[in-house]
């Protein structure tokens, strides 16, 4: 399974970004604007713009560290929940 993921998410990054982003759209759309709409109601004194662009940025971080497989099984903190 991690073959197939590390293919898919290269190809993402090589492929045609309107195609991935039809796709994303597709599938997590609707859980991404029920997420931020939970964020925006825990957290009622941030700016929405805020929210958005600490979401994205997190989301981000976890896109890159899935890519970067290698870099998470040296995490000591995921060797640790590993065991």
């Amino acid at each position: 399974k991690t073959a197939i993921v590390r293919r898919f998410l290269a190809r993402s990054d090589v492929g045609s970004r309107g195609k991935l982003r039809t796709l994303i759209a597709s599938q997590f759309d609707e859980t991404w604007h029920e997420f931020v709409a939970m964020l925006r109601r825990a957290l009622p004194t941030l700016p929405p713009e805020e929210i958005y662009w600490r979401f994205f940025l997190m989301i981000s971080t976890l896109y890159s560290a899935m890519s970067e497989r290698e870099w998470l099984k040296a995490s000591s903190t995921f060797a640790a929940l590993s065991r």
